[in-house]
């Protein structure tokens, strides 16, 4: 098997070509949906407006129809148009859509990470050249929702944590478990859901226990979470930890779960949480976000669930559990360009003595979004991205996956032929810098 960059040729990365395949069927069929609910956000906002006769309120209504203009654009292959707005990021995504010609710039013809990643920027460019919607996060009614429909898995998580706590569990055994939740919180992918309205409970996409854990154990295509523990359990109080967010709801409470247990344990000193600058792939977590969730776990009836919240805010004040958020993480390119483009954030994530990619949209910018044989070394993958050691936790949700044992792509295969983007199977990986490096 290969394993230096130069033995293996670069494939092309997902685009839109073959008619039927995921990503074709994402922006044909869920993404026009997912920005409908958008539209219907500002909408709701310009009802109000209107009625209250707040002056500009019109200007909420040109949003509503630039949001309609580029569910046209999109269905019909126009070209993409530049950021209109000076944001701290407007300049990098122009410089990216104008490496392509005029012709070349339009939606089917593009990556399909590229293209995707816009729809996301060019939702918040409209929604910021309104003065009456400047910071509106037209998917925050989808994010309360999807935390409210999942509060039994919610308190089973906290109720666990709290019982194998008092019971001295063994700490590596209990590091797995909390790993495997934060794991499997990620198949809560609001922007996998498009018709989710709140209705429903999340609970049957959740694992909440430990029981429910081991059940899912067999999907699991690559652990390297023995190894993950090796690293971790040799931390000092100079070591940080990193973990950069996906989704807020139910993945957002485990994933603080993990950070609860590690703090609380002393197995770590310092966490840092990277976030969103702006709203994400429908539920990707922000600092609103994340501050609204440790609010809500502190004031919950369930006791477990608020002395969970309780301990977080704490170390948030305490300066224990940090959120840092960067551009860089809403832009459209893959984590190995991230030395060229924001070498300052390579720099702060070098600093980190282990990071945590949370979640597919993180996977897929690591491997570049690229079509990568199943067997190929993850480290060969990743094409120079290697400021520190880090693994990445994911529920395939997606084409894209690498680092697996030859055969077990193909036994998957053979059980459902969905296994690459419905969910059901998962990662975790780890990429060890070389000590030399360090």
């Amino acid at each position: 098997m290969a394993t230096r960059q130069e033995e293996v040729a670069i494939p092309r990365m997902i685009d839109f070509s073959i008619a039927g395949s995921f990503a074709h069927t994402t922006l044909k069929v869920r993404m026009p949906l997912l920005l409908d609910k958008a539209i219907a956000s500002v909408e709701k906002q310009l009802a109000v407006l209107q009625q209250l006769q707040e002056p500009g309120w019109e200007g909420v209504g040109d949003v509503a129809l630039a949001l309609r203009d580029l569910h046209t654009e999109m269905q019909n292959g126009e070209a993409m148009t530049l950021m209109r707005n000076d944001e701290v990021d407007s300049k990098v995504w122009n410089d990216v859509l104008e490496e392509y010609s005029a012709s070349d710039r339009c939606w089917w013809k593009l990556s399909w990470l590229l293209s995707e990643c816009y729809m996301y920027r060019r939702i918040w460019d409209e929604v910021q050249g309104c003065p009456l919607l400047k910071g509106l996060d037209v998917f925050e009614a989808s994010k309360v929702a999807s935390f409210n429909s999942s509060t039994e898995s919610i308190s089973a998580v906290c109720l666990f944590l709290e019982q194998q706590m008092a019971e001295n569990l063994s700490a590596e055994v209990m590091f797995k478990l909390m790993l495997q939740f934060s794991l499997w919180g990620n198949k809560s992918d609001l922007s996998l859901m498009a018709d989710f309205d709140g209705s429903q409970s999340l609970g049957h996409l959740q694992v909440g226990t430990a029981d429910e854990a081991a059940q899912q154990q067999h999907l699991v295509l690559c652990d390297h979470s023995d190894d993950i523990w090796a690293r971790v359990s040799k931390f000092s109080p100079s070591d940080t930890l990193a973990i950069v967010l996906d989704n807020a709801g139910f993945e957002l409470v485990t994933d603080l779960c993990l950070c609860y247990w590690l703090l609380t344990t002393n197995q770590v000193s310092t966490i840092v949480l990277h976030g969103k600058r702006i709203p994400w792939f429908v539920s990707d977590t922000r600092r609103q976000d994340l501050d609204w969730t440790v609010s809500q776990m502190a004031a919950s009836p369930s006791k477990s669930v608020a002395v969970v919240g309780k301990a977080l805010q704490m170390f948030l004040d305490d300066g224990k559990l940090t959120y840092f958020e960067h551009p860089f993480w809403t832009y459209p390119h893959a984590f190995c360009d991230m030395q060229r483009v924001s070498p300052e954030l390579y720099e702060t994530l070098s600093e980190c003595s282990l990071i945590i990619f949370k979640g597919d949209l993180n996977y897929r910018k690591l491997v570049g979004d690229r079509m990568w044989p199943h067997t190929t070394p993850f480290n060969v993958s990743l094409r120079g991205f290697e400021p520190t050691s880090f693994c990445a936790l994911r529920t395939l949700k997606s084409d894209s996956v690498v680092g697996l044992e030859d055969g077990v792509a193909r036994a998957a295969e053979a059980e459902d032929k969905e296994w690459r983007v419905n969910g059901t199977r998962a990662v975790v990986q780890l990429f060890s810098k070389p000590a030399t490096c360090n």
